[in-house]
């Protein structure tokens, strides 16, 4: 989907996998890795104490973290990361995120490296009018993997007045284990006066986020075809491509005026897109219910290994960092002992209401 909340996420991802790095630091090191790491995790210690103690005291943002370790020298290491983030999120990573990456700024932006360029005057069909995209779209093909690519794209558009277009988006995640959850998000955006087919949501508070929509194909009540680029405040020139259609799959049809319009964008190709698939299938509750019971114990292991490397890891780190660490420790101590209630609550109603045990070692 044309949206900022993968990029978001990849803030949430660089942020967080800093610190699960940090927090595994050991002697054997690569001195320029750990110089780096070590200079971030400094910031989020220091000055993100609470965030980054609330985060290791929830389940969700510490299932994270542990995700993230196991991204580190992957090839991919950076899609693997922002895959973790869209399968983990709660308001705990959001806020430990925003004090990260927007308050203290511990985390460097990531700098526009020209892969999604502004298209040339003359590449976008200005004729588009925002009161006619309401009502129901799905995106039944996207061009960046790590963005575009999700089941369940379907997006109601409004228009409270020309030139504005208001997008409630709807769509799932793949977990680790097959099964689906539900992501959503409102989105606004404001006409350029001049150009009808160029779009921009600005003025965001999370992450400072702005983007730009480039309507470059176009055939009304059939089909619309979305460049976009952005900004936020961790990454500058994220960006991708989306087919929005009326039908739930892609008409096949329209492929030939499709890689036409492509053509027009620097560096953009119509056989770069994937289908999505909009099946849109019933949610199986007892399956994310299942899910959660295996994530509860792979994550109570690797936590405890976690832990073993951060007891390995403060012989590594200067002492000053060492000794926020332990402050750190101070305060997920305490975080610990009211979350412990939360998940004696939690593992009551899974055994009552679903019949499931969680298993303790």
């Amino acid at each position: 989907r044309p949206s900022p909340l993968g990029a978001a996420r990849d803030a949430a991802a660089r942020a967080l996998a800093t610190t699960a790095l940090v927090l595994s630091l050991s002697v054997s090191s690569s001195p320029a890795g750990a110089l780096d790491a070590v200079k971030v995790g400094e910031c989020l210690l220091q000055k993100c104490t609470g965030e980054l103690a609330r985060c290791i005291a929830d389940p969700t943002c510490a299932a994270n973290v542990v995700c993230l370790n196991l991204c580190n020298g992957k090839k991919d290491e950076t899609g693997c990361e922002i895959k973790c983030g869209d399968q983990f999120a709660n308001d705990v990573i959001a806020n430990f995120n925003k004090c990260a990456v927007s308050n203290k700024k511990c985390v460097p932006q990531e700098k526009d490296k020209g892969e999604y360029p502004v298209p040339p005057v003359g590449a976008t069909v200005d004729t588009f009018d925002t009161r006619d995209f309401t009502g129901t779209w799905y995106i039944t093909a996207g061009q960046n993997e790590l963005f575009d690519i999700f089941p369940c794209q379907k997006h109601e558009f409004s228009s409270p007045e020309p030139g504005k277009l208001v997008g409630e988006l709807y769509w799932r995640v793949k977990t680790p284990y097959g099964a689906e959850v539900e992501r959503t998000a409102t989105q606004r955006f404001v006409a350029d006066p001049e150009h009808g087919g160029i779009l921009y949501n600005h003025d965001n508070e999370f992450l400072h986020y702005q983007d730009d929509w480039y309507i470059i194909g176009y055939k009304k009540d059939e089909y619309a075809l979305v460049y976009y680029r952005g900004s936020n405040d961790a990454w500058d020139g994220y960006g991708g491509a989306v087919l929005y259609t009326r039908a739930k799959t892609l008409p096949l049809k329209y492929v030939p005026e499709l890689r036409e319009a492509c053509a027009k964008v620097p560096g953009l190709s119509w056989d770069d897109f994937k289908k999505t698939d909009n099946s849109c299938k019933r949610l199986q509750e007892n399956t994310i219910a299942e899910e959660l019971e295996r994530d509860a114990a792979i994550l109570r292991l690797d936590l405890k290994d976690l832990e073993n490397d951060v007891e390995i890891g403060l012989f590594g780190l200067p002492s000053e960092i060492g000794k926020d660490l332990r402050k750190i420790e101070n305060v997920v101590e305490t975080e610990e002992k009211v979350l412990a209630e939360d998940v004696s609550l939690v593992e009551q109603f899974f055994a009552e209401k679903l019949g499931l045990v969680f298993g303790r070692r």
